[in-house]
C-alpha cells in the first residue's frame, strides 16, 4: 500500500479517535467531579443534585437523599449550574478530560512520523 494512503488512513482514524477521546474524557471527569445542578424535566418535575455521566453517556443525577435518576438529553427541559464563588479553574484539576486526547494524539504522531520517515527515504 502506498505510504501516502497509509498516512491518510491513520489520520482519518485519529480524527475519529479524537471525538471518542473527548467524549470519554468528559465522562471520566464528570464521574470524578460531579457538578451540582438544577434540572427541570420535560414533565415539569424539578430536581437538584449532583450530575455525572455513566460510560454509556447517560446522565445520572443523585439528589441529597442518595436517590439516583438516570435520563437522556431528550428528557430535559432545562438544566442550570452555578460555579461556586470560591472555585478557581486550574488546568490540572481537569486532567481526566485531556489525557485521552493526548494519548490519541501521541499514537497518531508515532504512526504519522514513522510513515513520513518512510516517504522521505
Amino acid at each position: 500500500m502506498n505510504n501516502l494512503i497509509k498516512l491518510i488512513i491513520v489520520s482519518a482514524l485519529a480524527w475519529y479517535g479524537f471525538g471518542v477521546a473527548v467524549n470519554y474524557g468528559g465522562i471520566w471527569q464528570s464521574q470524578a467531579a460531579p457538578r451540582a445542578v438544577d434540572v427541570t424535566f420535560a414533565n415539569h418535575k424539578a430536581m437538584h443534585g449532583d450530575l455525572h455521566y455513566d460510560w454509556s453517556g447517560q446522565a445520572v443525577l443523585i439528589d441529597k437523599d442518595g436517590k439516583e435518576v438516570r435520563f437522556g438529553a431528550d428528557a430535559l427541559e432545562m438544566m442550570s449550574s452555578a460555579v461556586p464563588e470560591d472555585h478557581n479553574f486550574e488546568f490540572f484539576s481537569n486532567w481526566r478530560e485531556f489525557v485521552p486526547v493526548y494519548v490519541v494524539f501521541l499514537v497518531w504522531l508515532f504512526f504519522a512520523l514513522s510513515i513520513v520517515k518512510k516517504i522521505n527515504k
